[in-house]
């Protein structure tokens, strides 16, 4: 009913419904962690915070929650002072969950890889700044965690040695090799390759094909769609 209502515009009625749910469900996760990201989408990113935090004491095992509390960031700022602000309690958040996570049994490995779904670091890049380090910070928190969720993908692969002559071969895999905000942005990567150097393979793992898609297909060597 929520996400009805959201769909909608209806947001502060969709607010209303998932305070009232957290009431009846306390124990569910998930109804926290949407209420959460509600008041972060339509700004009320302190109110947002002051939630997480609350749901994360409550079920403190949960690592969807630990996310939300440490490492929420609003979409837009007031002030630009305020991106320093939110930048370092990212970062010191990132310290804290590379510390404090639990992967000691296959219950908590699994709570930290569904946490994974809901909560990524979209939002960084929103503060126009250099996310480099950051970056590599929030890479190493998930890849600890898949590491041990699934430790046979997780080997280094060797290199194969270049052979003269030969292209590098650059793979590109997405759900938005079509016509959106990511795809129209990225297109670009493909038609503008120096193809004397690189061959390009494509696979578009999104139901949806459009004109876009056909423009990833006849910039990629080899296109696949799964």
């Amino acid at each position: 009913l929520a996400e009805c209502l959201k769909s909608i515009d209806r947001i502060e009625e969709a607010l209303q419904i998932l305070a009232e749910a957290t009431q009846f469900y306390p124990q569910e996760s998930k109804i926290h962690c949407l209420f959460v990201l509600y008041l972060r989408d339509c700004g009320r990113i302190e109110e947002a915070i002051a939630k997480a935090e609350e749901a994360s004491s409550l079920l403190p095992n949960d690592f969807a929650l630990k996310l939300q509390s440490h490492l929420l960031l609003p979409i837009l700022y007031n002030e630009p002072s305020e991106i320093e602000l939110y930048r370092q309690r990212f970062s010191q958040g990132l310290q804290i969950l590379l510390l404090e996570i639990d992967l000691s049994n296959s219950k908590a490995i699994d709570n930290a890889i569904e946490g994974l779904k809901l909560q990524t670091n979209f939002y960084l890049h929103y503060q126009g700044l250099n996310d480099v380090e950051l970056q590599k910070q929030y890479g190493q928190l998930l890849h600890r965690i898949l590491a041990v969720k699934y430790p046979q993908w997780s080997q280094p692969i060797a290199m194969p040695a270049a052979i003269d002559g030969e292209k590098i071969r650059i793979g590109y895999i997405s759900t938005c090799m079509r016509d959106n905000v990511v795809g129209r942005v990225f297109v670009g990567w493909l038609r503008n390759c120096d193809r004397q150097q690189f061959e390009i393979y494509s696979y578009s793992i999104h139901r949806q094909q459009d004109n876009l898609t056909q423009q990833f297909q006849r910039y990629s060597d080899t296109f696949h769609h799964i």
